[in-house]
């Protein structure tokens, strides 16, 4: 595979994009931050001496905690009418002081390097102003549908010394908080994410796995659904019919927080008649009446614990996840981590019964594979292939 420039000897910095889904160029979110040549009302001059070297040894993601946005004087959006008025969705906005709140130097160019500052208060509304080494502008505000703002660089040229500003979407007060670089994908949902490792060392070859059961023989006819179950039903022609407490196909689970070891895997073969669709978006494959597996959860001592579950399965086939939590909420995923298995991040995992169907690319046709649940992050789709 080869990208083409128009010119020799001049690098053209992007992403390639590979995919099963009906995207376009016109569909694809913009990867990258605006670049400005030109901001005014900031002084670069008087940035403070490096606070830290981010280069090949560095942590990613890698996060300072010793600073603070401070919104000062500078209205960004005011000086800056040329950038703001015609597009006010660009990120230059908010209230900063004349000075950068630091300075860090990158030791190396990076195709690719994203900045973000995730604010110690909720609710805090913090706007970002980066300066590279090779003299360009970037704004950055409300990212993946927080207040915190996110900053992304395609195609740095040059290593030295970058200046950034944090300052306030309003006047007053200061906003501390953190700083984070990663050169990949972490985010301010989940800072402490780790690049995706390749195979399962850290938890063995199968951990805690089940014995494989013989696969239940799909019903030709839509269950008699308990007193005790629930029934799911959308207007189609068809109404969907799933026995949600009753008994599973491939057994089920007790864990609770901190369990050891620190993924448990149930080897089964999801599908059946049922077609996912119709119970809403990002849910897909076919699936049987009666789910494959529970989680029996026991949750945090504490209701405002933010414990987190990772559901991943893993199998030869393009195949779905569909869980229904304890509060009555369907989640749903398809292709995850840039790969075709589905992965489910729940966050705040409240305790009690956690229902699983794995879905198959065609009806009836159940496909084999390894449904994982872990509370570690690192477990994802592209680290179990």
């Amino acid at each position: 595979m080869w990208v083409t420039a128009d010119q020799p000897d001049t690098p053209i910095y992007g992403l390639l994009y590979i995919t099963e889904r009906p995207v376009n160029p016109e569909t694809i979110p913009q990867a990258d931050s605006r670049r400005f040549d030109q901001l005014n009302g900031l002084d670069p001059g008087s940035a403070p001496p490096p606070s830290f070297t981010f280069g090949p040894g560095a942590a990613d993601p890698y996060g300072w905690g010793a600073v603070a946005g401070q919104a000062g004087a500078i209205d960004i959006a005011a000086l800056n009418p040329a950038i703001s008025q015609p597009n006010p969705n660009l990120g230059c906005e908010g209230y900063h002081t004349a000075a950068p709140s630091l300075s860090f130097e990158l030791a190396l160019p990076l195709p690719y390097l994203r900045i973000f500052f995730l604010a110690d208060t909720p609710g805090a509304d913090a706007v970002l102003v980066v300066r590279m080494p090779d003299g360009a502008w970037y704004c950055g505000d409300d990212s993946f549908g927080t207040l915190n703002p996110t900053i992304n660089v395609l195609g740095n040229p040059t290593s030295g010394i970058v200046q950034v500003w944090i300052g306030s979407w309003a006047p007053g007060g200061t906003i501390p908080g953190i700083l984070y670089l990663t050169r990949g994908a972490a985010d301010p949902l989940d800072p402490n994410r780790p690049p995706p490792i390749t195979g399962l060392s850290r938890f063995g070859s199968r951990p805690n796995v089940i014995p494989t059961p013989t696969p239940k023989t799909a019903p030709t006819a839509l269950p008699t659904i308990p007193p005790t179950g629930a029934m799911v039903a959308e207007p189609t022609a068809t109404p969907v019919a799933l026995v949600i407490g009753g008994a599973t196909t491939y057994g089920a689970i007790s864990l609770a927080p901190g369990f050891d070891p620190p993924a448990h895997g149930a080897i089964m073969a999801g599908g059946g008649p049922i077609d996912a669709a119709a119970l809403g978006p990002e849910c897909a494959r076919f699936i049987a009446a009666q789910p494959d597996y529970r989680l029996d959860w026991a949750g945090g001592s504490d209701p405002s614990d933010l414990l987190r579950l990772f559901f991943v399965a893993e199998a030869g086939a393009d195949t779905a996840l569909l869980i229904f939590t304890p509060g009555g909420a369907w989640r749903c995923s398809d292709d995850a981590h840039g790969t075709i298995h589905p992965s489910v991040d729940l966050m705040g995992a409240a305790g009690g019964a956690y229902y699983v169907w794995v879905g198959a690319p065609a009806a009836d046709a159940p496909a084999p594979g390894t449904l994982y649940i872990t509370a570690d992050a690192a477990l994802t789709p592209a680290s179990v292939e």
